[in-house]
């Protein structure tokens, strides 16, 4: 089973092709789902038939799906690709069996910072982690994961703090 996204007569974007590399080179990272083909007009992929990180929410949070959509934007990272959503991640964040992927790269580009831009967007609707993002131990982290490229040891103190504030 594969799931296909197709580039709308409507759409102001002349193809899908640089999307589609984006997305590609994020599933080598497991930050996205497995990319098969994709052109102009399409992207054939693995469908994601989980629930999206706003109806997670919603629910109430559960860490272990926090920790995952936190792994996912690492992965990001580390493929070199900022995506430009997840300060709004409600929607690009689904959730399979196993892991989180992200989706929608058509204004995604090159470079790093997107664990730090998720968890100011989950603090938009998680309170207990809206306190920590406004603190200066957020902040001191967050612009040393910057200034380190996001490193992997930057990346693990924002996650502990993170897991931490939601009771893990």
């Amino acid at each position: 089973m594969t799931a296909v996204k197709v580039r709308r007569r409507d759409s102001r974007r002349r193809s899908l092709a640089r999307e589609g590399a984006l997305a590609m080179r994020a599933s080598r990272f497991g930050a996205a789902p497995r990319i098969y083909a994709y052109g102009d007009d399409y992207i054939i992929m693995d469908p994601v038939l989980g629930p999206a990180l706003e109806s997670v929410i919603e629910r109430g949070v559960e860490v272990g799906l926090v920790e995952r959509a936190l792994d996912a934007a690492r992965a990001l990272d580390t493929a070199w690709i900022l995506h430009s959503e997840l300060h709004r991640p409600w929607r690009n964040i689904l959730f399979t069996d196993g892991a989180a992927v992200i989706l929608d790269y058509d204004s995604a580009g090159d470079g790093c910072g997107n664990v730090v831009r998720l968890v100011s967007g989950l603090a938009r609707r998680i309170h207990r982690l809206g306190a920590i993002v406004k603190g200066g131990e957020f902040r001191l982290m967050a612009r040393e994961y910057y200034r380190s490229g996001c490193d992997r040891g930057a990346y693990e103190d924002i996650k502990h703090l993170v897991l931490k504030t939601l009771g893990l």
